[in-house]
C-alpha cells in the first residue's frame, strides 16, 4: 500500500507506468525531472489517486501542461516553481483543501483558474510570474496571510483580495505603476499597506470593513482617484493630510476624486479641508459619531450626494449654497443638529432625509425645491412649522412620523405627484389643506392624530390604495369616502367621535376593514357587497346588535367580534377561516357557517 513516491532528480525519466492502482498515494514527488512534457501522457491515472495531498513538480523544465488534476480532492501542497515553460494550469476548484501553492519562476503562465473556492489555501507564491496577464480572483480565501510574488506584476490593473479575512499585510505594491483598481474588501486583519504612493493611475481603492487597518500611506500622487471607501475602518481616528501615525496622507491632492465614503470610522473626529475636491460627486460620513465639524463643505461644487446619517455629534450644517448639484442629503438622526443653512439654491434636490433630528425646531423655506420626489422628517419632535411645500409638483413620498410638535399642514394641492403621505402620532396637528390635487396619492396614514377634526373631501383620491385612521379621536366626519374604488384597507379603529359611517358598497377593491372600538356603530351599510373583503376586524364595538348576512362575501376569511358585548344574531356566513366571538355576552346562536377553521370564543 505505497503512500509515498519520490522520483526527486530522476533527470531521464520521460514515462511513468503503474500509478492506475495508486489509489492511497499521499505524496509524489517528480522534482527535476527535466524531461517530463505533458503530465496528463506521463501520469494518466493521477485522477484516481483521491488521497494524495503533496504534489510536487519543481523545475520540470519542459512541462508546459497538466490535466487530469481534477479528482484531486485531498492536495495541500502544489509546487510547479521553475516550471518555466507551463503556459496555464488547470481549474483548481475541486481541490478545496489546497493549502499551498507555489508558482514561483512560472515564466510564461499566463493563466490561472479556479481559486475562488479554496477557503483553506494559505499561501501563495507568484514571484517572477512575469507573463501572467491577469491576476486570479481571491476573493473568499479565508484562510490565505501569505502572498508572495506581487512586487514583479507591473502590467497588473486590478487586484481584488476581498473577503481574505486572514490576510495581515500585503508585499510591497510600490512596482504596480499600472494598477488602476484595488479591492480589499473585509480583510479584516490587515494593518499596513505599503507603496500606495505610486499608484499614480489608481482609480478605486476599496478598504470596506478594513476594522484592524492604522494607516495607510501617502496617496498624493493618486490623483487619478475617483472612488476611496473606508467604510467601518473603525480603528481611523484622524485625517489630516500628511502629518500623523494614524492618518490617511495625501487626501488633499486628490484633486479627480469623485467619491469618498468614510461611513463607520466611529473614531473620526475631524476631515481635512474639503475645499480642494472639485470633482467629488458622492461623500459619506453615516455613523461618524464623533465628528462635529466638517471643513470646505460649501466649496464642494460638484457634490451630488451628501449622507451624514448617525453623526450624532454634529450640531451644524455649513453653508450648501454652492452645492448647486446636489439630489441627496441624508442627515438622518443627527440627534445635536438644530440648524440648517444655505439649502435655498439646491434647485436640483431629490432627497432630503431629515429622520431623527431630534432638535431640529424649523426648516428653512422649501420653496425652491422645484424637483423633490422624497421628504422624510421622521421623528422631527421639535419641529412646529414647514414652509414652501406648495410648489412640490414633483415630490412621491412625504413622511411626518411623530413629528409631535406639528400643529398644521400647508396646501399640498399641488403634489400631484405624491405616492405617500404618513403623519402618524402628529398628535397636535389639527388642520390639513389641500388633498384635492393628489391623484397619484396611494397611501395616507394620519393614525394617532389625536387632534384632528376633520379631513379635507377625500373623493379627488382615485388612486388610493391604503387609509389609516385609527385613534384619531376627535375626528367626526369622513367626507368623500364612497368615491375611493381603488381602496383595498381602510382603518377607522377606535375614532370614539366618528357619529356615522358612510354606505361602504361602492369599495369594490376592499380588502381589509378595521372598525374595532367603534363606539358608536350600530349598522354597517353595505358590507354585503364588498365582494373582495378578506379581513372584518369589529372588536368592542360595544353598541353594535346585529351583523347582516355576510354569505354573499365569499372572499371573507377573518371575522374578529371580540367583546361585542350586545351583539345578539349573526346571519349566514361563508367560508372563513378565522371567527373570533370571546366577550359576545349577548349571543344566543352560532351563525350558520359553511367551512370554518379556527373559532375563538
Amino acid at each position: 500500500m505505497l503512500k509515498e513516491l519520490k522520483l526527486f532528480q530522476c533527470l531521464m525519466l520521460h514515462e511513468i507506468d503503474g500509478l492506475k492502482g495508486l489509489k492511497f498515494l499521499k505524496t509524489l514527488d517528480l522534482s527535476y525531472c527535466m524531461t517530463l512534457e505533458r503530465a496528463l501522457e506521463m501520469l494518466p491515472y493521477l485522477s484516481n489517486s483521491e488521497m494524495l495531498e503533496e504534489l510536487k513538480l519543481f523545475q520540470c523544465q519542459t512541462l508546459h501542461e497538466i490535466e487530469g488534476l481534477r479528482g484531486l480532492k485531498s492536495l495541500r501542497t502544489l509546487d510547479l516553481s521553475y516550471c518555466t515553460t507551463l503556459e496555464r494550469l488547470p481549474d483548481l476548484s475541486n481541490s478545496k483543501m489546497l493549502e499551498e501553492l507555489k508558482l514561483f519562476h512560472c515564466l510564461k503562465l499566463h493563466e490561472i483558474e479556479g481559486l475562488k473556492g479554496l477557503k483553506f489555501l494559505r499561501m501563495l507564491d507568484l514571484r517572477n510570474c512575469i507573463a501572467l496577464e491577469r491576476f486570479p480572483d481571491l476573493s473568499n480565501l479565508e484562510k490565505l496571510h501569505e502572498i508572495e510574488g506581487l512586487k514583479g506584476l507591473k502590467s497588473l490593473k486590478i487586484l481584488d483580495l476581498s473577503y481574505c479575512i486572514a490576510l495581515e499585510r500585503l508585499p510591497d505594491l510600490s512596482n504596480y505603476e499600472m494598477l488602476e483598481e484595488l479591492k480589499l474588501l473585509q480583510c479584516q486583519e490587515l494593518r499596513e499597506i505599503e507603496g500606495v504612493k505610486g499608484f499614480e493611475i489608481l482609480k478605486t481603492l476599496d478598504l470596506r470593513f478594513c476594522t484592524a487597518l492604522e494607516r495607510l500611506l501617502d496617496l498624493s500622487n493618486s490623483q487619478m482617484l475617483k472612488g476611496l471607501d473606508l467604510y467601518q475602518c473603525e480603528k481611523l481616528h484622524e485625517i489630516e493630510g500628511l502629518k500623523k501615525l494614524h492618518e490617511i496622507e495625501g487626501l488633499k491632492a486628490l484633486k479627480s476624486l469623485k467619491k469618498l465614503d468614510l461611513s463607520s470610522c466611529i473614531s473620526l473626529e475631524r476631515l481635512p479641508d474639503l475645499s480642494s475636491f472639485e470633482m467629488l460627486e458622492n461623500l459619506k460620513l453615516a455613523h461618524c459619531q464623533k465628528l462635529h465639524e466638517i471643513e470646505g463643505l460649501e466649496d464642494l461644487k460638484s457634490l451630488m450626494t451628501l449622507d451624514l446619517s448617525y453623526c450624532t455629534a454634529l450640531e451644524r450644517l455649513p453653508n450648501l449654497l454652492n452645492s448647486k448639484m446636489l439630489k441627496e442629503l441624508k442627515l438622518f438622526q443627527c440627534l445635536k443638529l438644530y440648524e440648517i443653512e444655505g439649502l435655498k439654491g439646491l434647485k436640483y434636490l431629490k432627497t432630503l432625509d431629515l429622520s431623527y433630528c431630534t432638535a431640529l425646531e424649523r426648516l428653512p423655506d422649501l420653496s425652491n425645491f422645484e424637483i423633490l420626489e422624497e421628504l422624510k422628517l421622521f421623528q422631527c419632535q421639535e419641529l412646529r412649522e414647514i414652509e414652501g411645500l406648495k410648489g412640490f409638483e414633483s415630490l412621491k413620498t412625504l413622511d411626518f412620523l411623530f413629528c409631535t410638535a406639528l400643529e398644521r399642514l400647508p396646501d399640498l394641492s399641488n403634489s400631484e405627484m405624491l405616492k405617500g403621505l404618513d403623519l402618524y402620532q402628529c398628535k397636535k396637528l389639527y388642520e390639513i389643506d389641500g388633498f384635492k390635487g393628489l391623484k397619484s396619492l396611494k397611501t395616507l396614514n394620519l393614525s394617532l392624530c389625536i387632534s384632528l377634526e376633520r379631513l379635507p373631501d377625500l373623493s379627488n383620491l382615485e388612486m388610493l390604495v391604503q387609509l389609516k385612521l385609527a385613534e384619531c379621536q376627535k375626528l367626526h366626519e369622513i367626507e368623500g369616502l364612497k368615491a375611493l374604488k381603488s381602496l383595498k384597507m381602510l382603518d377607522l379603529s377606535s375614532c370614539i367621535s366618528l357619529e356615522r359611517l358612510p354606505d361602504l358598497s361602492n369599495l369594490e377593491m376592499l380588502e381589509d376593514l378595521k372598525l374595532a372600538n367603534y363606539q358608536k356603530l350600530h349598522e354597517i351599510e353595505g358590507v354585503e357587497d364588498l365582494k373582495t373583503l378578506k379581513m372584518l376586524d369589529l372588536s368592542s364595538c360595544t353598541v353594535l346588535e346585529r351583523i347582516t348576512n355576510l354569505s354573499r362575501v365569499t372572499t371573507l376569511k377573518e371575522l374578529r367580534l371580540h367583546n361585542c358585548v350586545k351583539l345578539s344574531e349573526i346571519c349566514r356566513l361563508g367560508e372563513l377561516q378565522f371567527l373570533d366571538i370571546s366577550g359576545c355576552m349577548s349571543l344566543q346562536n352560532l351563525p350558520d357557517i359553511l367551512i370554518i377553521r379556527e373559532v375563538w370564543h
